[in-house]
Order: structure tokens, then sequence, then C-alpha cells
């Protein structure tokens, strides 16, 4: 009995310390490519920001609360900042009803402080550029600066606010800086965070599987920093066209090349053409042709106006580059440049923050975690993969640390 309970007890320690191994090799990994954890404190937080030359001011977030909320600033005097940033919405709505001209998912504002990319074409590099976008644009606030600065500087609370945040009296500038400054203490922390921080009982075995996966297939190597996003530009989709995601581009065209010699020849089925160039071609050849366009090309050549073919995406450039996408692309945005180069979203808070991708097209986290493995890793998700990463995402959940008070 005593020699059973003590075998019993070995092999408790020895998950024990096989489990924390795991952990802390999770860990290591995820330090390697610069993931960290969020500040548990504003004299922290200040410290991780000073890292990239940014000074944090507490009565300066305090005044850009007051401002983030303030609907005077809109032509209609009913929109504020924090009425854009809705993450429930796919798109938001602005001065007269304006719909935004690309049909763009607002991103959320929270965990920006770590970000230094903005918009989704990423065309500026800190908040405060950021934050005058929106008070300006017709579709947006549609607001005025003139008018503007004239309301802060006859506001007497404003006065004494800038007055001890700047040392000076209201102007425009040090508006951008205090609406900026409360920006970067909307951080969350969650059970990720205690995660790496040591607690290997806040994430579930399925989660921190997911999070193996997340680190071994790459994708902390775009979704980086304290964020897990918002730092870098991506192509978005890499992999759209499956002959040339599964072979490239040089063999693709040889394939179809030596498939033009039986493209127009008739057959007495598509199954039979599909067995004939199997024949000619090869086992290899032929999968890419099959997995890629092989029976709507070879009806293209019968009908051309019933089927696919390649001219039907590249006669257009244009067409080419809205049909890429694995979505409808509602708005016809195409990303920095017209280049499909996008900022990579911030992971935190995802599974709250539907729909997905830059114009709010795909509505389950599901959808979005297969597309990213397909179009841009190149890999298929099973169901159990899936629902890893997923377990592991919700660990990137968390409540606002309250900074300021």
């Amino acid at each position: 009995m005593r020699k059973t309970t003590c075998i019993a007890l070995s092999l408790i320690l020895c998950s024990g310390l096989f489990a924390k191994s795991f952990d802390d090799r999770l860990r290591e990994d995820a330090a390697a490519i610069g993931l960290k954890s969020v500040p548990k404190d504003f004299v922290a937080l200040g410290a991780s920001l000073k890292e990239r030359n940014i000074t944090l001011n507490a009565d300066a977030a305090r005044l850009g609360k007051k401002l983030f909320f303030d609907t005077r600033f809109s032509k209609s005097g009913a929109i504020s900042c924090a009425s854009c940033h809705d993450d429930a919405i796919p798109t938001a709505i602005g001065h007269a009803g304006a719909a935004n001209p690309s049909h763009l998912n607002t991103p959320t504002v929270f965990n920006t402080a770590f970000a230094s990319r903005f918009f989704w074409d990423g065309r500026v590099d800190s908040l405060e550029k950021q934050a005058a976008g929106p008070l300006f644009a017709h579709f947006e606030m549609a607001g005025d600066k003139r008018r503007i600065e004239m309301l802060i500087t006859s506001d007497v609370e404003y006065t004494r606010m800038f007055k001890a945040a700047f040392g000076a009296h209201p102007n425009f500038e040090n508006m951008l800086r205090a609406i900026a400054s409360y920006e970067r203490t909307l951080v969350t922390r969650g059970a990720y965070d205690r995660f790496l921080e040591g607690d290997g009982a806040a994430m579930s075995p399925s989660a921190k599987r997911g999070f193996r996966i997340f680190l071994e297939r790459g994708c902390g190597l775009c979704h980086t920093g304290r964020a897990l996003g918002g730092e870098q530009m991506r192509k978005f989709p890499i992999r759209y066209h499956k002959v040339w995601s599964m072979a490239g581009l040089k063999l693709a065209k040889n394939v179809l090349k030596e498939y033009d010699k039986y493209a127009k020849m008739k057959f007495r089925s598509e199954d039979s053409r599909y067995d004939f160039v199997l024949m000619n071609l090869g086992e290899e050849k032929t999968k890419l042709l099959s997995e890629g366009f092989f029976k709507h090309y070879a009806k293209a050549e019968n009908n051309a106006t019933k089927g696919f073919s390649c001219g039907g995406c590249h006669a257009d450039k244009k067409n080419l580059q809205l049909s890429v996408f694995p979505f409808v692309n509602e708005g016809g945005f195409l990303g920095d440049k017209n280049r499909r180069y996008f900022r990579t979203p911030i992971l935190r808070n995802i599974s709250k923050t539907a729909p997905y991708f830059h114009n709010g097209s795909v509505e389950k986290l599901e959808d979005a975690v297969k597309l990213m493995g397909e179009h841009q890793l190149g890999v298929t998700f099973d169901n159990r993969q899936t629902d890893d990463l997923i377990a592991f995402l919700k660990t990137l959940d968390g409540e606002i640390v309250n900074y300021l008070y």
C-alpha cells in the first residue's frame, strides 16, 4: 500500500514538474520575441512608455479624459471622441449620420499606449497625430479648429486643467497631447498577464496549447509587444491564390502553360478531362490545378461568360486587388498606398471586439482565426487547434487598469 502511494505521489510530482517546465518554456519563448505583460500601476506604466520616449503626465491624462468625452467639439454638438470607439459596431457613424466612406471598422482605443502605427493604413506614428484626424474629418466629428480653440480657451475649468497639466493656457496642440495622454491610460490586464508573471493557473491547458500554437506558427512575430499588435504593417492576405500559395508563381505558370495544351480539347465529361490531365501531367501538377481552379479554368474555356478564368481577375488590376480578400471588401479599402498593407490589429480584448478585419466583414472569432491560418500562414487549423487558439485569445481579455485614481 505504501509503495503504491509513493508511486502515485511521484507521478503527481513529476507531472507538476513537466507542467512547470512547459509553462516556463512558453514564457521564455514569449519573452524572446518581446511579448510582455501590462504594468500594474501608473509609475510602472510611465516607465514602460519612457522606453518609447513618451512621458506620461497624470494631470494631462485627467484633462484628456474630459476632452475625450466632450461632444461640443463636433459640428453637431452630439459626437465626442468616445462616440466612435464603440468596439461592438462594425463601422462608426459620424456627423449627420455619415458612414465611413471606406466602410472601415474603427480600431479599438484600448492598449494603443503600446502601438506605434495608427489608422488601418498606418499613416501616422503617434496618438497625438491620430487624435486630430477624427476631429476634422467631415464624416466623423466635422469640427473646426478655430471654434474648438475658442471653446477650450473660454472654459474656466479647462483653463484651470490646462494650467495644471502644461503650465500654459489652453491651445490646440496641448489638447491633442492631453487626449493622447488619456488614451495611453486605457490599458487592460487579464489572465495572460498573470500567466507571464508566473501564475500557471491563470491559463487553462487548452489556452496554453493555443499559446504554443500562436508562438510556433509565428503569430507573435506580427502581433508583437505588450498590446500584441499595433506596431507593424503587414500585407493581407498573403496567400489568396491557392495555386500560387502552394507552389509559387513560377511553378504555377509552368503548370498552366503545360495545361494549356489540353485545355481546349473536347472530352465527354470534366472527370474524363481530369483523368487525361492526370495521366499526362502527373499527380503533383494535377493536384495544383485541382486544388487551385482546374474545373473553373476548364469551364471558362468552354463558356467564358459562365465560368472563371485567369483573365476574369487579371484583366483588370483594380478588380484583382478587390477580389483577393477572403470576404467581400465592402468599401474597397486596400490599405497603405493601395498595396494591401494594414496595421496589425491589437489582439488584447479581441474576443470582445467583433466584428473583425478592416471592414468588419467577419462576425465570428472562429472564422477570423481560420482565415488567418489559411491566408497568412498557409495552414488549416483543425477544430481542436482552433478551440485552443480561441482559448488563448480569450486570456487576452481584461479590465481597464485604474491608473489615475
